[in-house]
């Protein structure tokens, strides 16, 4: 199996109660740090990037009950590059039996 790396310049937008509350972008290892956060319902989720799909769906951050000057670590975010299949439809000729 290929290890994990971290994927850079993505841009991962924090909201709180539905309304935008920050957001971040992945430096070139992939990490990212949002400061200022508030408590409560904290969800976090990546503007999507043509050419990947989402593995792990929109993150409900830890941020419930934290005080202040809290790190909060390994709220990660999933994503694959898209494969490319290509070909071509050919026709064959018409195969003639044997007599027989």
């Amino acid at each position: 199996m290929k290890a994990k790396r971290g994927l850079s310049g993505w841009t991962i937008k924090l909201t709180k109660d539905g309304q935008p509350d920050g957001s971040a972008v992945t430096d070139s290892a992939g990490y990212l740090q949002l400061y200022g956060v508030r408590t409560g319902h904290l969800h976090g989720d990546r503007a999507d990037q043509t050419g990947w799909t989402q593995t792990l769906r929109e993150q409900r951050l830890h941020g419930n009950g934290i005080e202040r000057g809290t790190n909060v670590p390994n709220n990660n975010f999933g994503n694959f590059q898209n494969i490319t299949i290509s070909g071509m439809k050919v026709q064959r000729p018409e195969r003639r039996r044997a007599p027989g």
